[in-house]
């Protein structure tokens, strides 16, 4: 009898049956294949789902190929995030009804606010528009580097520049109805990305808690000293601290997240946010609300002198207002909810007809930040393809031609 190998039983062959060969898989009794215990598992070592793996990046030069995986690289060993099969005609219809209701939403916000735009226009001077403006495109990269930090805390790792461009293009979803839209863009965006849709979820429901909870914490220690009788005014924002800090904390943002992964149907994230990316991400919110506090104090600086009282204001009163109009989730943008808090907060300060008017223009000049980022970053990714096209072509050239006899 031919010796067996080591670690399995002797094959005993049934009335009528020939003996199997030792060394071939043998039929169990539902005529299954069992694994050869001789051979490795051939998904041993392999990445699970939910570590995103970076695609392989082709030769300079080498021109577009296809990966494995579905997705395209284009020339300059540059990946182009794009899946190859065509978004169904569903799809398509949807973005493009989405796409209508943004510009619409948009114009609303903008005509809505055109009286008390043309009155603050007139006040103000072009020079401080010109640096309110400036201060405001650059808190919006504040909030896009929040996210971000929060993304790579679950071990995603992007490219920035595709990142970018397709975070300042979802977020022009919040002047849709409803503060869900821009979540729902990033999952879509994490498909283009190659991320686990259950990640962006996670990363999305994350920067919204953590800009409404960083928003109320910075205005509560601030707004009560921004005059003498702001204490009496805004002690009961001091009781929501306790609560605001424990609902940052890292264990309690991904209990939440699990929550509405099971509302949404979404599978629960098997990674866990790291700490390290949960401050990081709170560092840049902070310091996304003291630039878009001096986009504020540059208004102001027109109707009142610039203090210390009208700087602390101006950071506390924003980032309540923006965390209070992200709450309001019926509101596009917050529209109403943050000129609301805006004018309360500064009317004690600066007088109500000034306030009004810094809060009109500021509300103005954040929305058409936002448009600014996002056909500044697809524009520039547009520009950066074509000029990566270009060189491959070229160096495609000059090799036909060095070859040519």
């Amino acid at each position: 009898m031919a010796p067996q190998p080591r670690g399995r039983p002797p094959a005993v062959s049934a009335p009528g049956r020939t003996a199997p060969h030792p060394r071939l898989h043998e039929p169990d009794a539902r005529s299954h294949l069992r694994p050869d215990p001789q051979q490795p598992r051939p998904d041993r070592g392999q990445p699970r789902a939910h570590q995103a793996q970076p695609l392989p990046r082709p030769l300079p030069g080498s021109g577009p190929s296809r990966s494995c995986a579905g997705a395209r690289t284009g020339p300059g060993g540059r990946t182009l995030n794009e899946t190859v099969v065509r978004p169904p005609p569903r799809g398509r219809a949807l973005r493009a009804t989405l796409a209508v209701l943004i510009v619409l939403g948009s114009a609303y916000v903008l005509a809505a606010q055109g009286e008390g735009l043309s009155t603050a226009v007139r006040e103000l001077s072009p020079g401080r528009v010109a640096l309110s403006a400036l201060a405001a495109i650059v808190g919006g990269m504040c909030v896009e580097r929040t996210w971000l930090s929060l993304l790579n805390g679950f071990g995603v790792d992007v490219p920035h520049r595709d990142a970018a461009a397709g975070f300042y293009t979802t977020q022009l979803g919040k002047y849709v109805p409803g503060s869900v839209w821009p979540v729902l863009a990033q999952v879509h965006l994490g498909a283009r990305l190659g991320v686990p849709r259950r990640m962006m979820l996670g990363a999305s429901l994350l920067l919204l808690v953590m800009v409404t909870a960083s928003g109320t914490v910075v205005g509560a220690l601030l707004l009560p000293w921004s005059s003498a009788d702001s204490i009496a005014r805004y002690w009961w924002l001091l009781l929501l601290l306790p609560a605001l800090l424990l609902l940052l904390h890292p264990r309690v943002v991904m209990w939440l997240i699990d929550r509405a992964s099971l509302v949404t149907s979404v599978e629960q994230l098997d990674a866990r946010v790291s700490p390290q990316a949960v401050l990081r991400a709170g560092i840049w919110s902070v310091l996304g609300w003291v630039v878009l506090g001096c986009h504020l104090l540059v208004l102001l600086s027109a109707y009142e002198a610039l203090d210390l009282r009208l700087a602390v204001a101006s950071v506390g009163g924003i980032a309540l207002a923006w965390a209070a109009g992200l709450a309001f989730i019926p509101a596009p943008a917050g529209a109403g909810v943050r000129e609301g808090v805006l004018l309360l907060t500064l009317a004690p300060l600066v007088g109500t007809q000034p306030a009004l008017a810094v809060a009109l223009a500021s509300r103005v000049l954040l929305t058409l930040s936002d448009l600014t980022l996002a056909a500044g970053s697809v524009s520039l990714r547009a520009l950066r393809r074509i000029i990566a096209e270009r060189a491959a072509r070229s160096a495609r050239g000059r090799e036909e031609s060095g070859s040519a006899p």
